[in-house]
This record gives structure tokens, C-alpha cells and sequence, in this order.
């Protein structure tokens, strides 16, 4: 097993006990209501999403896919090779998974991943590269998420836990006809692993299962 592979391992087990300790002997709660997880990003609120052109946002209805996204802008802060730019870049990777699901462009969250993550690639990047050819376009799904820890763990290194949930979703490549649908996913949490190399990537996603 590689060093880095080890070090990952490592703060995992690290982060879980530290998760487990702060949640009650659980590190997977039941989704959170409204008023008691003021906490958890709507994907919107650590980020700067600034639209790309001046016309109006539209999401995605049954009618069709949605228009004008707004492009989810990286703040400075998670650029830095630190444990709080590891947080803050996880927060806008999630940003990122947001703004992939809905508009099926993969350019961006392509740029912040690595090969060897592989499920960024089955989970996220394949699935939109695949919806885009077929014109499929999805509704509902959003991801809500909330970084729990962030810790280096080598020299370019780092691991940030995250809780999140999802949105039910709807399918459709044509108007008002459902291909398919997704059920809520309920809150779950996942660790990162982290890379820098002039900038933070993402080479791996661990789930708490």
C-alpha cells in the first residue's frame, strides 16, 4: 500500500472516531429538519456563484433542462494549502457536483479531480457525460452537504469529512414523460482525499458504509 494510501486510511479511521465522538456514537444521522441543521450548505452559501451571462437563471422543470447556471466561482481561500483551504475547496467541490448534475457539463469538476478517483468518475462525471449525449436532463437531486473536519495528512496532502444529502429526482428526455427517478438520498457521510498540486484536487471519495 502506497504512503499516501496509508495516510488516507489513516485519518479515516482519525476522522470517524472524531465524528462519532461529536455525534453521539453515530456517524450517520437521519436528515436533518429546517431549524436544527441551520449548519448544512444549500450549496450556495460558501461560494460566490456569480451567473456567466446576464440572463436570467431557470432551473430545470419537466418542460426541459434548466438555463443559465450560475458557474460556481472558487473562493481564494480554497486555494491555499492548508486545512482551511481543504475545507473551504471541499465546500466548492460540492458546489461543483451541484452545477454538474445540472447542466451535464463536466469541463469544471474535471479540472478539480483526479483519474484516480473513481467514483467521481462512476458517480458524478460518467452519468453527466452520458446525459449530455442523450439529452437527458435531470430534476430535483440537489446535493446538501456539510464539511464536518478537515486535517493535512502529508506533505500535499489532506482529508475533509463531509455529511450530505439528496434531493428526490426526476429524469426526462422529453417534456413531461419521466425516464426514471432517484428517492432521497438520507444523510450519509463521505471522506475526501485531497491533493495539492498548485492547487487542491480530489483523487478519492471513501463513504462511512
Amino acid at each position: 500500500m502506497s504512503a499516501r494510501k496509508i495516510a488516507f486510511v489513516a485519518l479515516l479511521a482519525a476522522s470517524s472516531l472524531t465524528i462519532t465522538a461529536c455525534e453521539s456514537g453515530s456517524s450517520v444521522q437521519p436528515p436533518a429538519t429546517t431549524s436544527e441543521n441551520q449548519g448544512i450548505q444549500s450549496g450556495t452559501a460558501q461560494t460566490s456563484h456569480a451567473p456567466t451571462t446576464a440572463e436570467k437563471y431557470t432551473p430545470a422543470t419537466a418542460k426541459g433542462p434548466a438555463k443559465n447556471v450560475p458557474v460556481p466561482q472558487m473562493p481564494e481561500s480554497a486555494s491555499k494549502n492548508s486545512e482551511n483551504g481543504a475545507r473551504n475547496f471541499s465546500e466548492y467541490y460540492f458546489d461543483l457536483v451541484n452545477y454538474t448534475i445540472e447542466t451535464n457539463d463536466t469541463k469544471l469538476i474535471k479540472k478539480f479531480t483526479t483519474h484516480a478517483c473513481e467514483v467521481c468518475g462512476l458517480s458524478i462525471i460518467d452519468p453527466a457525460d452520458r446525459a449530455k449525449i442523450d439529452g437527458r436532463w435531470q430534476v430535483g437531486g440537489k446535493h446538501r452537504y456539510e464539511v464536518l473536519a478537515s486535517e493535512i495528512t502529508g506533505e500535499n496532502l489532506a482529508v475533509t469529512s463531509v455529511r450530505y444529502s439528496a434531493d428526490s429526482a426526476k429524469f426526462y428526455v422529453e417534456p413531461h414523460v419521466v425516464e426514471s427517478e432517484l428517492e432521497r438520498l438520507p444523510s450519509t457521510i463521505v471522506a475526501l482525499g485531497l491533493e495539492y498540486d498548485s492547487g487542491w484536487k480530489v483523487y478519492k471519495i471513501v463513504g462511512d458504509d
